[in-house]
């Protein structure tokens, strides 16, 4: 039997947002004293004893399916902490407002960062450079030159809608014309970046 499947109902409080307002669709749960004091005994007995588990449920959005194994009507993720005190409710905030760390390394490995060419340093370092670089220009193209979904979009979806678009740009009487092809579903986007 798992942490969260021991949690009693009253043992859930409701969440908040970063600004400290209520969340209404998401719970929180300190699961550190059923994980170090539950029947299966410490199961954090290798990790450090301040460390501490927190629990966060939401519920399971309208026909998204259920896997094997998982609540059919809860969908659970959890944290560890090394942070002694404060609310569970402030450091599930705290948490979930770094989560834009996580985005930035998936656009860092999406643009190259996942593979490295050579066993030679001095290459992969080089490597690993320009794909710093492109993940710093994909950022900045998509807080200058994009809005609405296309600001928030992944590189890949970047890579297919904006930067390999069969466009060109010619000179033609001393004017830049952009030629898009017509019919190119994404022609007004790339035309306004």
């Amino acid at each position: 039997m798992t942490g969260i499947e021991q949690l009693r109902e009253r043992d859930w409080g409701a969440a908040v947002h970063a600004d400290g307002a209520l969340d209404p669709a998401a719970q929180v749960a300190d699961l550190t004293g059923i994980l170090r004091h539950g029947p299966g005994g410490d199961r954090l007995a290798t990790w450090p004893a301040d460390l501490r588990v927190i629990a966060r449920r939401t519920p399971r959005p309208v026909g998204k399916p259920a896997k094997l194994g998982e609540h059919p009507d809860w969908e659970y993720g959890a944290f560890v902490t090394n942070t002694a005190g404060g609310q569970v409710q402030f450091l599930d905030a705290r948490h979930r407002t770094q989560a834009h760390v996580e985005d930035r390394m998936k656009q860092f490995k999406a643009c190259g960062a996942r593979n490295l060419p050579s066993i030679d340093y001095g290459r992969n370092t080089a490597w690993l450079q320009l794909a710093a670089l492109a993940t710093t220009l994909t950022a900045w193209l998509r807080h200058i030159g994009l809005d609405g979904d296309l600001a928030k979009a992944s590189t890949k979806t970047l890579r297919f809608r904006i930067l390999s678009a069969p466009a060109r740009l010619v000179t033609l009487a001393r004017r830049r014309i952009l030629k898009i092809p017509p019919g190119w579903q994404w022609s007004t986007d790339l035309a306004t970046a």
